[in-house]
């Protein structure tokens, strides 16, 4: 189930059918096919769960909560989870409350329950709450009234680094963040020095966090572009493996990737032509990628109608390719000019903002005007006369 709601399912599946573990199985198969946006299965399960004893009503109500939570919904059984929520945990009364868009409440309880914390757990429950209905700024006042000796917990630290690092406060972060050896402070780190421009550094920081968990999002997803402009494809291409379930998108940017690493015939492959570009109205991105690897394989012919294609587009570089494909007859001897194609001109700022001296136009008279009035003037008597 940790990061692999697919798998957990076939293994359920698996699993004998006996009533004893029948709820336990259901409520199971709902919780994955809720990370799985699969609702039309997720109340399914759901509604096979029988037992009606105070803990699997609690955790039905609980998934029932987070569903009504991510598409702002009305909770199903809204009065009797209602009354199970009120008996139940701080954290998920939070998340009511956020469901319910009642930020004063949500206030209230932190500013309640902030008061008389005692154990580590009750401090990361206050803490998260903050965090999941956005009242970073509020909780500052009552971090002091939290017991000195939590904060040595490396997830308390993290949490409030979260905190932290939200309200932009980069030192503070950094301070309570860098002694912890986790995903997520990891992760925060590498933010950090995305801020700061210092991208080397990111990478090396996503890389660790990824390292650790391989079903870390925050990671994979800064490390998808940060791979790509930092030149290392091979990581990208498993990266992509892993994140993009959308297949256009994913054979896309791995047809890109094995570009960027001069395998031409395999990025022509992975692009999966057939279905993607040789079609009525391809994406211009792909006839684009697709030039680029005919180009690069000497396929004279293909270059020249792709070129054709993206230039319709207004695509100004396929329109170069086109007009020099065609005066040079071959993409080989294309390939082979050294020279600028167009001639280069330097524009600066401050040559933009500067005025231009204009110098009026002299004028050359072909014909007088006087010349023109008495050729008029004669066409006129002749038409008298012909009267």
């Amino acid at each position: 189930m940790n990061g692999k709601p697919e798998l957990s399912n076939y293994i359920l599946k698996k699993i004998s059918l006996e009533k004893k573990i029948s709820d336990s199985k259901n409520f199971l198969f709902a919780y994955n096919y809720f990370i799985l946006d699969d609702y039309s299965n997720f109340h399914k399960h759901l509604n096979l769960i029988k037992s009606k004893n105070y803990e699997t009503l609690q955790k039905t109500c609980h998934l029932k909560l987070y569903k009504g939570l991510v598409h702002q919904s009305p909770v199903k059984d809204e009065k009797s989870c209602q009354k199970i929520i009120e008996n139940t945990s701080l954290f998920l009364k939070t998340l009511n409350f956020l469901r319910l868009t009642d930020n004063d409440s949500i206030q209230k309880i932190i500013d309640k329950e902030s008061r008389d914390v005692e154990t580590v757990q009750e401090a990361k429950t206050i803490l998260k709450s903050s965090i999941f209905s956005g009242n970073e700024d509020f909780i500052l006042d009552y971090i002091t009234l939290l017991p000195k000796k939590i904060f040595k917990y490396s997830s308390i630290r993290e949490l409030l680094g979260i905190i932290f690092f939200r309200l932009r406060d980069f030192n503070k972060t950094e301070k309570l963040i860098r002694p912890v050896d986790t995903v997520n402070a990891k992760n925060i780190l590498g933010n950090i020095e995305l801020e700061k421009g210092n991208i080397d550094i990111a990478y090396g920081y996503f890389l660790e966090a990824y390292k650790k968990d391989h079903t870390s999002l925050n990671a994979i997803k800064k490390l998808i572009p940060l791979s790509w402009k930092l030149g290392k494809f091979e990581l990208l291409s498993k990266l992509i493996k892993i994140y993009e379930k959308d297949s256009e998108n994913k054979s896309l940017i791995s047809s890109a990737s094995l570009l960027k690493q001069r395998k031409y015939k395999e990025s022509l492959r992975a692009l999966d032509i057939k279905n993607k570009v040789q079609n009525i109205n391809p994406p211009l991105i792909n006839v684009l990628l697709k030039l680029a690897l005919n180009f690069h394989l000497d396929r004279t012919t293909d270059t020249i109608k792709l070129s054709k294609q993206a230039c319709k587009r207004n695509n100004p570089i396929a329109c170069d390719i086109l007009y020099y494909t065609h005066e040079l007859k071959t993409v080989t001897k294309l390939k082979k000019v050294t020279s600028d194609i167009h001639e280069t001109v330097e524009i600066d700022i401050k040559g933009l903002q500067s005025e231009i001296e204009t110098v009026p136009l002299k004028e050359v008279r072909l014909v007088d005007q006087k010349d023109i009035e008495e050729l008029d003037d004669q066409v006129q008597f002749k038409q008298s006369l012909k009267k």
